[in-house]
């Protein structure tokens, strides 16, 4: 809806936006004025059984962003207010998992598991927000968090998906490559020379790798890198974003943008989507399609995808879509 009102200034949509915002705060985890965000269920993982009152930091920073944004088209104050709110259930509610590296945040604020894409996004909304604040405290836990995150990418450019003890442990590649270049690409405020050169050559480094090794010849996206099957509904709504997101970034080191990115959205409408019940299928498998209907991994997924090609400058669209 965001994307939506940034397209048509249609102020309706901001009249959409505040009924959902104010179900969302109604519905946050508080801890001593923070607040956060969780599953409703308890659910289990390989590292062992989340509790529902856990608040998660991917979704966190992900409110965090809303919030940010919001205010910056409104200048609503119950918008500010609800992102330092999440800001300061990141600093001070949210374990921190420390090395010779740096800092990374928990996946859950009170657990101890080191998933980069999940911290890294919450530095970045932290790092947005101190220039707001004047919070020197929000500045610090950001350069720290990138720092780490930018010393755990691999030789190749690529990051792991988590770690213990500072050591790799999940060694999963695959569409969080994504999060991870979104998180550290977005920092507005390093006031380190020698931080920002590190940030842009990994930020470089990551996105060849990224565009180079996630995807074959025809853009299939691969689900876990190098193991190409089941091709996957959010790998590919996650790259036709990002693809539009940093279209300069990638213009910048390769010829051929416009063929890329016509051939992830032909994929997405041509085989994922279902034109009778107006969804888009989960998973591809070796051309059986897996038809589960999920609305967050699928559909809102996809229709944020979308939704972000309607920004692209209208003399720049593929007519076709």
């Amino acid at each position: 809806y965001l994307l939506q009102y940034k397209i048509t200034k249609d102020y309706k949509i901001l009249k959409k936006i505040d009924i959902i915002v104010d179900w969302l705060i109604q519905n946050a985890v508080v801890i001593d004025e923070t607040f956060g965000f969780n599953r409703v269920i308890e659910y289990q993982s390989n590292i062992g059984l989340h509790s529902s009152y856990s608040t998660l930091t991917f979704i966190n920073a992900i409110a965090g962003e809303l919030f940010y944004d919001l205010y910056l088209q409104s200048s609503k104050n119950k918008y500010l207010e609800s992102l330092q709110k999440i800001c300061n259930h990141l600093v001070y509610k949210t374990n921190r998992i420390s090395d010779s590296k740096g800092i990374c945040l928990s996946y859950r604020n009170n657990g101890n598991d080191a998933i980069l894409n999940a911290s890294i996004l919450a530095g970045k909304i932290l790092n947005k927000a101190a220039k707001i604040f004047d919070n020197d405290e929000y500045l610090y836990l950001s350069l720290e968090i990138l720092e780490n995150t930018l010393a755990k990418q691999n030789k190749d450019g690529s990051w792991y998906y988590s770690h213990i003890n500072g050591h790799p442990y999940k060694k999963q590649i695959d569409f969080h490559q994504a999060y991870i270049l979104d998180g550290i690409r977005g920092y507005e405020n390093i006031n380190q020379n020698s931080l920002l050169k590190e940030r842009d050559l990994r930020y470089k480094k990551g996105l060849i790798f990224y565009v180079d090794k996630m995807f074959d010849n025809k853009m299939y996206p691969y689900w876990r890198y190098p193991i190409k099957y089941p091709i996957d509904i959010h790998n590919l709504s996650h790259a036709i974003y990002f693809f539009l997101k940093y279209s300069e970034d990638i213009k910048f080191y390769y010829n051929g943008y416009e063929d890329r990115l016509n051939k992830l959205l032909s994929l997405v409408i041509n085989v994922f989507y279902d034109n009778k019940n107006n969804y888009f299928y989960y998973q591809n498998y070796f051309g059986i399609k897996i038809k589960h209907n999920f609305l967050r991994w699928n559909n809102v997924w996809t229709l944020l995808a979308l939704t972000q090609y309607l920004l692209v400058d209208e003399n720049t669209l593929l007519n076709k879509w």
